[in-house]
């Protein structure tokens, strides 16, 4: 009852037409269109509801109850959810020789129809306890809260559009040296919704706004926008060199640096669809856990939404909505600054490539980017300290607003990574590849603090920590920072060629043994205390804890590795006790690494002859052929009793079954097989 699945029709096709115009000119359009509807929840939501109608997390770490070990009632808090998406796209690419150039120009528009059903998350309500004796009692006294959201919409047709043309020289200077000298610009559309489904701050960002809390709530916010953003960059210019240079027929020298923006995510138009009054989100610290009782949480964000959305109709002030309803919850809200930019990198790299003797090469390759303006996101916009704690203001800045959550441009990033490969090639019995990449990737939020990096492990910080500055907690190791990785794979066969007695041709020839390896060392994570921010009184507007600070270290210098399950990594001493610190931490974000992770698999097949012109190939292949165990990174939370503890394995990216959520397989996999060749 409680599964949540996702049934997804995919349908595409595309039509391509190439032109040879002369010896030296040809165009080359492709014309696509593609449909697909991915859609999450349980197969009949009503009915997981009518059991079990809203969602229990647990926040301790004391309780177990779900594969994912933290709830009660599934997931059915996020549901419904999802997307239809429709998609045309047309690329038209035109080269031109003349003498020692190659000329080229391309033109690459898309356009996206989205029906999005972002209005369903929270709409069954999520009940998080931070206490287990809130849990026992059935009321909310220690940091436990409700939020549910009232939702006054269903799913939104929105559409989109980016638009790419460039222009490309590629010079050849001498027979061993070429330059390519290249302009990119890029559009990317506002997204639109024809109905006018976005709602937004009247004025952009949330610190520019009036925080009078006389001014009513339909005149701090604007609805029935048909754009979701203020403002986005009209064009965006990207140019953009590389050099390749034969320098002895076994020397070959590469380079380049160019810029290069990105898209930005689609889905932060969802913030807007469901910004109050189309889907008002109210949380609550006090009241019953109990149905139908009137002092109930359930109660208190009902009565609070109901009349939150007469008032807003008819120019209610916050004073009169709280004289309405006793205990009325205020909404939370998201924000963006005035103008959204599309993150933008320079990249660059040069690398040498060195012939080694006969089929033995070796190139060592350095890399490098720098992200900016990229996405950051704050919590910090309506926060406040009663006690004056961490540099807040002691008093809501808007009190008609809970927690404002607010994108800008901020962000930055930094990665630099040198690759070094040999390949090894002895005629048609073996070749192989061995690569080892040394790289260190910075940011201040990875995926533009809009995803975690690991749906399955929650470590990632999507939003700003330190109020006052980014880099001094959040400008540390990306999600993804991988030090160490090493990579290797090889194929050895015995031709039944090589062998001339006929006994040995049909008992080692037509061999074959193919495999890799692959190695790397354990990604980053941070340590959080979820107990800080209600212990000083921190919150929003509304007195709610929702952003854990990070914990506090005390161990001195070299923050360990976890390697062991089921054994914590890290003693509580290392670390100021839970609850206590009064700052955001004292070391910035990803700085402890967990487990390395490593795997190799196997692929055996012989090939028989038949007759000549039929062959038989018997063989199996083998994924994780060890069976080495590959472990998850910790719980890292100090406040949790299981802080510390590694409580399961990771998966390879593939197995035999599949890519798709659910088809890895952690241990050893044999797949045999059977072909006929004829």
């Amino acid at each position: 009852m409680f599964n949540a699945n996702s049934v997804q029709p995919s349908y595409g096709g595309q039509f391509g037409y190439t032109r040879v115009l002369n010896a030296n000119m040809v165009n080359q359009l492709l014309l696509s269109a593609s449909y697909y509807s991915a859609l999450f929840g349980p197969p009949d939501l009503g009915a997981a509801l009518s059991a079990f109608p809203t969602t229990f997390a647990f926040a301790d770490g004391l309780y177990s109850s779900n594969a994912d070990g933290t709830s009660l009632g599934g997931t059915d808090f996020n549901f419904p959810q999802g997307r239809k998406v429709r998609q045309m796209q047309a690329i038209d690419d035109f080269s031109l020789v003349h003498g020692n150039h190659t000329f080229k120009f391309g033109l690459n528009v898309r356009k996206n129809y989205v029906s999005t059903y972002a209005y369903g998350f929270e709409t069954s309500g999520l009940l998080t306890f931070n206490s287990m004796t809130d849990f026992y009692n059935g009321s909310l006294n220690n940091g436990s809260t409700y939020s549910q959201a009232f939702s006054q919409i269903g799913a939104e047709p929105l559409t989109m559009y980016s638009l790419g043309f460039y222009g490309q020289d590629e010079w050849k200077i001498r027979p061993n040296l070429t330059v390519t000298l290249a302009l990119r610009m890029d559009r990317n559309s506002n997204i639109q919704c024809e109905g006018g489904c976005f709602n937004e701050l009247a004025t952009q960002p949330f610190a520019q706004l009036t925080h009078d809390p006389t001014v009513p709530y339909n005149a701090a916010i604007n609805t029935g926008l048909h754009q979701a953003f203020p403002y986005v960059e009209p064009i965006v210019p990207e140019p953009r060199v590389g050099i390749a240079w034969n320098v002895t027929g076994k020397t070959v020298v590469r380079g380049g640096f160019g810029i290069f923006s990105d898209l930005y995510q689609g889905l932060i138009a969802d913030r807007f669809i469901t910004n109050s009054p189309a889907v008002a989100s109210f949380t609550t610290s006090s009241g019953l856990v109990a149905l139908n009782n009137a002092n109930s949480v359930f109660a208190n964000v009902g009565n609070s939404a109901a009349a939150f959305q007469s008032g807003f109709a008819n120019g209610a002030t916050l004073a009169q909505l709280q004289a309405a309803v006793p205990g009325f919850t205020t909404p939370n809200f998201n924000s963006i600054g005035n103008e959204l930019y599309n993150p933008k990198y320079y990249e660059w790299n040069f690398e040498v490539q060195q012939g080694l003797g006969k089929g033995l090469l070796l190139s060592v390759n350095y890399v490098g980017n720098h992200g900016y303006q990229e996405l950051n996101q704050s919590l910090f916009g309506n926060a406040y300290s009663p006690i004056g704690v961490l540099g807040l203001p002691t008093t809501a800045t808007d009190p008609r607003f809970g927690e404002i959550r607010n994108l800008n441009n901020q962000g930055w990033s930094n990665y630099n990574g040198l690759v070094t490969s040999v390949k090894w090639r002895l005629g048609a019995r073996f070749s192989g590849q061995f690569s080892y990449t040394w790289s260190h990737a910075l940011d201040t939020c990875s995926n533009d603090c809009l995803e975690p990096y690991n749906f399955l492990t929650a470590t990632s910080l999507r939003y700003q920590i330190d109020p006052l500055s980014l880099r001094s907690l959040n400008y540390s190791n990306a999600d993804y920072d991988v030090r160490h990785s090493l990579s290797a794979n090889y194929v050895y066969s015995i031709p039944s060629g090589y062998l001339h007695n006929g006994a040995l041709r049909s008992v080692l020839g037509g061999w074959t043994v193919a495999g890799t390896f692959y190695f790397h060392t354990g990604y980053p994570f941070s340590v959080l205390d979820s107990n800080v921010r209600p212990d000083q009184s921190v919150g929003n507007a509304a007195g709610i804890a929702t952003q854990p600070f990070l914990a506090n270290w005390i161990g001195g210098s070299g923050y360990p590795s976890c390697t062991t399950p089921n054994v914590s990594c890290y003693a509580t001493s290392l670390f100021t006790a839970s609850g206590s610190p009064n700052n955001f931490g004292n070391i910035p974000r990803n700085s402890f690494r967990g487990p390395n992770y490593f795997d190799t698999d196997l692929s055996v097949n012989k090939a028989i002859t038949v007759f000549e012109r039929y062959k038989l190939t018997i063989g199996a292949n083998f994924f994780n052929v060890l069976n080495h165990p590959n472990f998850d990174l910790p719980v890292n939370n100090i406040a949790l009793g299981n802080f510390g503890q590694i409580l399961s394995t990771v998966s390879a990216p593939t197995s035999a079954y599949g890519s798709f959520q659910g088809s890895a397989v952690s241990g050893r996999v044999i797949q045999t097989q059977i072909k006929f060749t004829f």
